[in-house]
């Protein structure tokens, strides 16, 4: 049943209107970002979703590309000439999972995957084309739960690198160690403009009690409905919306970022949960914790695949954090763009440790070389690594500490092994 919006939010002011939530949330919801941050395009993006859906490929076309056809697809009209390796792919993540229809998992779960760097899609004259990409073929290998993920997380990370914010302010705020509701996240931390300072509407949105609680969620239910807006550029929809932190929420807890209980949500331990185990940008208890020597996670089955293109040239890349001793190792088709990736996510733990550095410290790049393949560059990458961990000098996999000679050493000696 319809509502008059500007009724409905007369009733929603009058519960407490000199409440900083309420003015919050009436803002929010007539604003046309009400939904807050846009996480995935589907809410049941489990690990175990994605293996199936990356074992299915695999199974298909190995490391191979499949043709991915354009539009809408229907089971009535005959397959078309080309796209039998994309049925048969449907067809087994059907099997596997019971869920997925054609339409669904090449316009959602295709593109989330994408995102999260599995697979490869590129442009054709007519359609796409898909393919694992070596982090989608390290997944669909691993037996190991805990490297599972370790890669789901740093998919999650790059399908929706607003939630890394979430979790930063939340855990550096009073409410680090507390349990927080679903209504928590939907009405507050969802916000796509979140900043320290918005948490100050939580407490707010706490005062209120949870008679009136309940009363604002009826409101802003009654207010974000769709029938209540004639054009679809106005249009609210408060299930819409619900879904869309279902959505957030499932993928932080899916990553290990954060715990389900029966209670609500809480931060994993900083131990435990994903954003410490992935590589190079975690956070620990101790300043520079050591690891074990790497080991190569990524296939060399049918040749190399690249997270974006197995065929481009890739470089092997250090990059140095101001100037202080910690540094950074890896590989990409563009170290630029990589390095400006990495600085938008600089752990807060780590500035902590590092006080004497000036505002702003960011990763700059120290030293790069390009290879005529990925292949190459990923092995150097390797190299340096494995020197880094066998002198102790390894952080969080890709991040080392060492003074300035030492690490050019090892870079040195991998580049001339490389080369001859």
């Amino acid at each position: 049943m319809a509502s008059d919006p500007q009724e409905v939010l007369t009733r929603l002011k009058a519960i407490a209107p000199d409440n900083e939530f309420i003015r919050y949330i009436i803002r929010r919801i007539q604003g046309e970002k009400y939904r807050g941050i846009h996480a995935s395009q589907h809410n049941r993006l489990t690990r175990e979703r994605v293996w199936q859906i990356l074992d299915a490929i695999f199974r298909v076309v190995g490391t191979g590309k499949f043709l991915i056809p354009p539009g809408d697809y229907s089971r009535d009209k005959s397959v078309e000439p080309g796209y039998e390796e994309f049925v048969d792919i449907v067809s087994r993540i059907k099997k596997t999972s019971g869920h997925g229809t054609a339409n669904s998992i090449k316009k959602t779960f295709f593109p989330d995957l994408a995102k999260m760097g599995f697979i490869i899609r590129e442009k054709l004259p007519k359609g796409l084309s898909g393919q694992l990409s070596a982090e989608g073929l390290a997944y669909r290998k691993t037996e190991s739960d805990r490297d599972r993920q370790v890669l789901y997380a740093s998919g999650v990370e790059r399908l929706a690198p607003a939630l890394m914010r979430i979790i930063e302010i939340w855990r550096e705020s009073k409410y680090g160690k507390e349990t927080l509701q679903f209504n928590d996240f939907m009405l507050i931390l969802t916000d796509a403009e979140l900043q320290s300072e918005t948490l100050s509407v939580l407490d707010a949105y706490r005062r209120l009690g949870s008679m009136r609680q309940d009363e604002v969620v009826k409101l802003v239910r009654q207010y974000a409905n769709p029938k209540n807006f004639p054009t679809k550029l106005k249009k609210r929809d408060y299930g819409n919306w619900s879904n869309a932190t279902e959505q957030a929420l499932s993928l932080l807890a899916e990553g290990g970022f954060i715990i389900k209980t029966d209670n609500g949500y809480r931060l994993a331990s900083e131990r435990s949960s994903a954003d410490t185990m992935r590589s190079g940008e975690g956070e620990s208890d101790k300043p520079f914790e050591t690891h074990s020597a790497p080991s190569a996670p990524l296939p060399k089955e049918r040749g190399y695949i690249a997270r974006y293109d197995p065929n481009r040239p890739a470089s092997t890349y250090l990059l140095r954090f101001a100037n202080s001793d910690i540094w950074k190792v890896g590989w990409a088709h563009n170290v630029a763009a990589r390095c400006r990736d990495i600085n938008t996510h600089i752990p807060t733990e780590l500035l902590r440790r590092l006080p004497e550095l000036d505002d702003n410290p960011q990763w700059h790049i120290h030293k790069s070389h390009e290879w005529t393949n990925a292949q190459q560059a990923h092995a150097v990458e390797q190299a340096v690594l494995r020197a880094l961990a066998e002198r102790r000098l390894t952080t969080r996999h890709e991040r080392a500490e060492a003074k300035e000679s030492v690490i050019l050493a090892i870079w040195q000696q991998a580049m001339r092994r490389q080369l001859n």
